[in-house]
């Protein structure tokens, strides 16, 4: 007694001195205050390392007194029980959370496979029917979830936000085409414009005629011309003078 705990202690004086003297009874007593099932002695089991101060004799001594409660405390008695759990231990590894969690209440106290084999059998044939079940007026094909599409095929759309775009970036996805600013064409520039050139040639054309129109104009001579006209004609001396 000394050497147990003193929470230990407290919870064995509670007790009738004559089931304080019994070992299974206080055992039994211990386990259910301090909640340690056979669930939990397996996971202790599976769970348990080598503490950095213990040695390896240490290890096997905790790991064979966890086997030994969790045993006992599914009552395996012989080795064909103790086979029988090692199967039923293999099967609850490969059964879903959803079906664990189904059977929650249970489920750590199970220690037969067929059992267990017998239990879930049923449940995958419930859960199967919930899944194909029909109702009235409704079909098999939307029971099954299968439709058929009528009229124009539906198209996934992107719905991802991306924000405001800028400027620059609209100018980069969309480049701007330069074009023609006289005629809109964007084969080429206003400098190379066909529309200008016949505009200049025209222009060319109309100031050289003007030039020649000018020279043959009478009414607009030259002073050196009239100079050369006054000159010809003959002075008023002879024309007033005898032959």
């Amino acid at each position: 007694m000394p050497l147990l705990p003193s929470d230990v202690v407290q919870i064995i004086a509670r007790e009738p001195e004559k089931e304080s003297s019994d070992y299974d009874y206080v055992k039994e007593l211990l386990l259910r205050r301090f909640k340690l099932s056979a669930e939990t002695f397996r996971l202790r089991f599976m769970q348990q390392q080598k503490k950095p101060e213990g040695s390896w004799r240490d290890l096997a001594f905790e790991l064979r007194s966890f086997l030994e409660e969790w045993l006992e405390g599914l009552n395996v008695k012989d080795f064909d029980s103790l086979k029988d759990l090692m199967v039923t231990d293999q099967m609850k590894r490969r059964v879903g959370v959803g079906t664990r969690e189904h059977f929650i209440d249970s489920w750590s106290k199970i220690a037969s496979s067929s059992k267990l084999a017998v239990l879930l059998d049923d449940y995958d044939s419930v859960r199967g029917n919930k899944n194909t079940a029909t109702f009235p007026g409704v079909d098999k094909k939307r029971a099954s979830g299968h439709f058929e599409k009528k009229g124009a095929s539906f198209h996934k759309t992107n719905t991802e936000y991306k924000g405001p775009v800028s400027p620059r970036d609209r100018k980069q996805e969309h480049p701007e085409r330069r074009h023609c600013f006289e005629c809109g064409s964007t084969q080429h520039l206003r400098a190379q414009c066909p529309k200008i050139n016949q505009k200049k040639n025209r222009a060319r054309v109309n100031h050289m005629t003007g030039h020649r129109m000018e020279a043959t104009n009478p009414s607009e001579e030259t002073p050196e011309a009239r100079e050369d006209v006054i000159e010809s004609l003959p002075s008023p001396d002879s024309i007033l003078t005898p032959d």
